[in-house]
């Protein structure tokens, strides 16, 4: 996705506070409609007549709905700065690229399974780069699928979402205790793998030292450490 001048601005005012890796913003013009804003729904109507603004309120609203969308709606300041900033590969860990392109992958199952969006707003999507939000979807995803699936359970795609985010302590930043400079800190430290060596603060805590292993390798080691079943 493109620079947002205006986010980078905010970011250059605290830079001091942040790692040199510093986390990219990507200018989907989400943050002023969003701002100190709890109710979705009306902010859907706020962005009709738009259809660029939207067709990503659109894909929002259908990505809130994979991770609980009423718990979405407590947390939608941080779910949206998450949405607003690019995940990418390191030079560590090459394969987590594969981690973004399962989160791009979501815009195109977006686009098959609701018919929501025109082609060209499709199209148009597809240039962007993975964000933190759909990538942490994504594995979610995943993890039901290839690791926790139950059957009698049923999905529990929001359950893993979920405990992540408390992993990577950000499930304490509610719309009431919002605090978006702690959130960028956190995912700068995030994205430059700057975190304790067992993990803490990560996004999963293992045992050993998990700070220059794949993510998917860190959530397997997790499970097999942990085997959690919610």
């Amino acid at each position: 996705m493109t620079k947002n001048n205006e986010t980078n601005k905010q970011l250059n005012m605290v830079e001091d506070e942040y790692s040199e890796n510093e986390c990219s913003s990507s200018d989907n013009r989400l943050s002023n409609i969003y701002k100190n804003s709890e109710d979705y729904e009306q902010l859907m109507k706020q962005c009709k007549d738009d259809p660029f603004e939207g067709g990503y309120i659109l894909y929002l609203n259908w990505l809130f709905e994979r991770i609980d969308k009423k718990q979405c709606n407590k947390y939608s300041s941080l779910l949206i700065l998450l949405f607003k900033y690019i995940f990418s590969e390191t030079k560590e860990c090459p394969m987590d690229v594969n981690r973004a392109r399962d989160g791009i992958a979501l815009r195109k199952r977006f686009y098959e399974e609701t018919n929501m969006i025109s082609e060209d707003m499709y199209e148009r999507m597809t240039k962007d780069d993975c964000t933190w939000l759909e990538m942490l979807i994504a594995l979610a995803i995943r993890i039901d699928d290839q690791m926790m699936f139950d059957m009698n359970l049923g999905n529990r795609t929001s359950e893993w979402f979920w405990m992540m985010l408390n992993q990577m302590d950000l499930d304490k930043f509610d719309n009431k205790h919002m605090d978006e400079k702690q959130v960028i800190n956190i995912i700068n430290k995030l994205g430059s793998r700057n975190y304790d060596n067992q993990g803490k603060n990560g996004i999963f805590k293992c045992k050993n030292d998990v700070r220059k292993v794949d993510i998917w390798y860190q959530m397997m080691q997790y499970f097999n450490e942990n085997w959690i079943r919610l």
